[in-house]
């Protein structure tokens, strides 16, 4: 993922778009910061959770600029999440998420299975999903 961010780094860079250009660094600048700390290369799974921590920063910024009323940087930091969010795929949520939450506990003995089992095998086989949706369906159909 971090040559594809530094790739439309280069591309952003010979169009002009320094707004781009500024986004996409920071991104950078987080991968490569995650790959520090890990002190190895990151997996695709820590690379897309990485650039959606980011996104989420963005976004909960966006909202602070909106309740203070500054629209322009909220915008701004709208526009940043959006950039970002090409490089992360789609997210499962609502009644998508709910159907493969029923298939993935489909033949499984709901009173064995706990909250945190169910939770980490529900992501990594859903992939992408919408977390705290995904607790709440899973706590209603395990109760």
């Amino acid at each position: 993922m971090l040559d594809k961010v530094k790739a439309e780094i280069k591309t952003s860079l010979l169009a002009g778009d320094r707004f781009r250009v500024d986004a996409l660094k920071l991104a950078q600048a987080a991968l490569m910061n995650a790959r520090i700390a890990k002190t190895a290369d990151l997996s695709e799974a820590e690379e897309i959770a990485v650039i959606q921590k980011e996104i989420k920063k963005r976004k909960e910024a966006a909202q602070m600029y909106a309740d203070a009323n500054s629209t322009e940087r909220s915008e701004n930091e709208l526009k940043e999440a959006t950039i970002l969010g090409v490089f992360v795929p789609a997210v499962i949520s609502g009644v998508e998420l709910s159907n493969a939450v029923d298939t993935f506990l489909n033949g499984k003995n709901l009173k064995e299975l706990s909250f945190a089992d169910a939770m980490k095998s529900a992501i990594e086989l859903l992939g992408n999903v919408d977390k705290s949706q995904l607790a709440g369906l899973l706590k209603t159909k395990l109760s």
